[in-house]
């Protein structure tokens, strides 16, 4: 088969061509689902167990930054709401 027999199907045969593949890949998909819950099912597959982590560490300042700059978000969309205008910078401008 070369690429223009591929060109010269009918519009019937590709469509049963897209069909029939449809069909075959769903009918893969339901297997391997299929397949995965069996094998859960049966403790093949062992659940993940969740670490606790000992140590975090809470980084206050980047905490800090975040609140600011929605804080800064908040008032620029507060004062685009009352009418009032904001300064954007056009990002194609060098």
């Amino acid at each position: 088969m070369n690429f223009k027999s591929l060109l010269n199907i009918t519009p019937k045969a590709f469509w049963q061509r897209i069909l029939a593949t449809t069909i075959a890949l769903t009918i893969l998909v339901v297997l391997i689902d299929l397949s995965m819950f069996i094998k859960i099912r049966s403790s093949e597959i062992p659940p993940v167990r969740e670490e606790i982590l000992t140590s975090s560490r809470f980084d206050l300042g980047k905490l800090r930054r975040t609140f600011i700059y929605y804080d800064n978000k908040r008032k620029e969309f507060e004062k685009i709401n009352s009418g009032g205008t904001v300064e954007v910078t056009d990002p194609s401008l060098p």
